[in-house]
């Protein structure tokens, strides 16, 4: 430290430090029922209150409401429940002062108040009218932590919206209860494949609202993001307490970024590790806002001060928000992206294992419900894969589409589409078969697709012609059918009877004579009561054996040219074609 402080510009560096870790340091509690900092020694008293819009009688829910003592200090927060009301219990005899926060507007202050050991405070809260414009926040390119006085302010200015998103979603506001539902998930992409190749994936069920918990920020600031154990390595995320705590605000750098081209609507706030914390492993990355609203969307970030030969692109993560109706803020989606070692082709000991590809641990909410209705559902990151057929043979009504690597199946309907629901960002594979495809045992058709647009992605596949599918040597026909009881039900394991007719022209004055040569093979139906077989183009014959009976001989001439033939049995008698 002390070298760091004769850099140049040592005293700007100083004066902003401590503007900006004031700033960030206010909301760094992380507490749902207002208690805080209260000891044996202390008593308690009790201030609550409504938060009103400006005209006086609206009540407004979802607004953060700090108390702040007389030194500045954040002691206790909550989130207004629908009514407006909070409640907040404090170390007393003191000093508060109140300060709401609704996203989007200015913070209103209330004057300071005295507050008595076991007194019971009531105040009302009217908000202001300013709103925040953020789309008038002119973006600076300066280093961090070393810039100007304006450039803190604008800093310290949106990260009042974010932090009032990080707070809200860290509290359950009014004593509501709720039941959440949330997708966990794990895949891997091999850095041969680039794309989806495994995936597991949960459902939890679980009360509240916020199913993104990390470890303690003392424990990250300690001992860094990323934790070695012999030849495995644990990488950390922060969740809303950490980002609010005053560690990670002590810990960072932070300046005002431009929007990505894709989303010209946003602003962000970058940070990064300060030198103090040079070689332990951490995070830089950025806060997205909503320029409109003032709301915090999305953070992003990566590992520094990385391991010796992992690259800088090797770890990455983020975080998306979601506002419910009752003005609470949830984290909607996660999502860590790591590196898997090949450890058996180490080539040295204590030299690190090559990168084989890519793992990505995440999870979303599905949704919340509030006294048993649906009050929050994220069907986004949708895909819908519609088929369209080449022939009428090879129809597409009733098709299996799989996603190579996971446990998800599906099946057309009339509209020749299946949709995936809930699906994680990233690449994968699709595997599709028609009816006749997985009747004849054919390949599936294989595409690739990107998942990338959180509001659904659209794919197309067009499917072969039957003869495109056709599994026997060229020129043969393919036979296949399906064989039922008289009711109706498949034929499991029934034997059909195949007689290849061969003749032997013998011409005499009567007429001509042949001589049909014994059965040449026998195939069974499986489970579902299918069968099939490859067959040399000429006249055969097929019947179908039950038991011990064998039923009447059908002859006829197989086509060439690796057509298809279909052949239904009912019991003894032949009904297709």
């Amino acid at each position: 430290m002390r070298a760091h402080f004769r850099r140049p510009g040592t005293r700007i560096w100083l004066r902003i430090s401590c503007l900006v870790c004031v700033l960030f340091g206010e909301l760094a509690v992380s507490t749902a029922s207002g208690a805080q900092g209260v000891t044996a020694a202390q008593g308690t008293a009790t201030i609550q209150g409504q938060v009103v819009n400006v005209d006086s009688t609206t009540p407004v829910p979802g607004v953060v409401v700090a108390l702040i003592d007389s030194t500045g200090r954040e002691r206790a927060r909550a989130l207004t429940g629908v009514d407006g009301r909070f409640s907040l219990t404090v170390a007393a005899p003191a000093r508060y002062s109140l300060r709401a926060l609704k996203i989007g507007l200015r913070p209103t202050v209330l004057p300071l108040i005295d507050v008595a050991d076991g007194e019971t405070s009531t105040e009302r809260v009217v908000l202001g009218t300013e709103s925040v414009r953020l789309d008038a926040v002119r973006v600076e390119g300066e280093t961090s932590c070393r810039i100007s006085q304006d450039s803190a302010q604008t800093v310290a200015r949106l990260w009042e919206q974010a932090k009032g998103v990080l707070a809200a979603s860290t509290m359950a506001a009014g004593g509501k209860f709720y039941e959440t539902t949330l997708l966990r998930y794990r895949n891997y992409v091999p850095f041969d494949e680039r794309r989806v190749v495994s995936e597991t994936g949960s459902i939890v069920e679980t009360a509240g609202a916020n199913g993104f918990v990390s470890l303690s920020e003392d424990s990250l600031a300690l001992e860094g993001y990323i934790v070695t154990a012999g030849p495995r390595r644990e990488f950390r995320a922060p969740d809303a307490a950490v980002l609010l705590s005053p560690s990670f605000a002590g810990g960072h750098c932070f300046r005002v970024v431009p929007p990505p081209r894709d989303r010209p609507d946003q602003v962000g706030i970058a940070f990064q590790p300060s030198s103090a914390r040079r070689g332990i492993s951490d995070i830089d990355g950025t806060f997205w806002l909503d320029r409109e609203s003032a709301e915090l969307r999305r953070l992003e970030f990566k590992y520094v001060n990385l391991p010796p030969r992992m690259r800088r692109d090797d770890a990455e993560g983020w975080v998306e928000f979601a506002r419910l109706p009752t003005g609470d803020w949830i984290v909607s989606r996660w999502a860590i992206r790591t590196p898997v070692n090949d450890h058996e082709a180490q080539v040295m000991r204590n030299m690190p294992a090559r990168v084989i590809g890519m793992t990505t641990a995440g999870g979303m909410t599905r949704s919340i419900a509030q006294d048993d209705s649906v009050i929050y559902l994220n069907s986004a990151a949708s895909l819908t894969v519609r088929l369209t057929d080449s022939d009428s043979l090879n129809g597409v009504v009733g098709s299996a589409v799989n996603i190579l690597g996971t446990q998800r199946l599906g099946y057309t309907d009339s509209t020749h589409s299946v949709t995936f629901e809930n699906l994680p960002l990233g690449k994968y594979r699709l595997q599709a078969w028609t009816p006749l495809m997985l009747w004849i045992n054919a390949d599936p058709v294989e595409r690739d697709v990107d998942v990338n647009n959180d509001t659904g992605t659209d794919f197309e596949i067009k499917m072969p012609t039957a003869a495109a599918t056709n599994t026997c040597v060229k020129g043969w026909t393919f036979v296949y059918g399906a064989v039922t009881r008289s009711d109706g039900s498949p034929a499991k394991f029934a034997a059909i009877r195949i007689d290849h007719i061969s003749s032997r022209a013998a011409v005499s004055s009567a007429a001509e004579m042949y001589r049909k040569f014994p059965a040449a093979a026998i195939v069974y139906s499986d489970q579902y009561g299918r069968w099939k077989t490859c067959q040399l183009p000429r006249p055969t014959s097929f019947a179908l054996a039950m038991g011990a009976f064998v039923g009447q001989r059908h002859s006829m001439s197989l086509m060439s040219g690796g057509g298809f033939l279909r052949l239904d049995f009912s019991e003894n008698e032949l009904i297709r074609p």
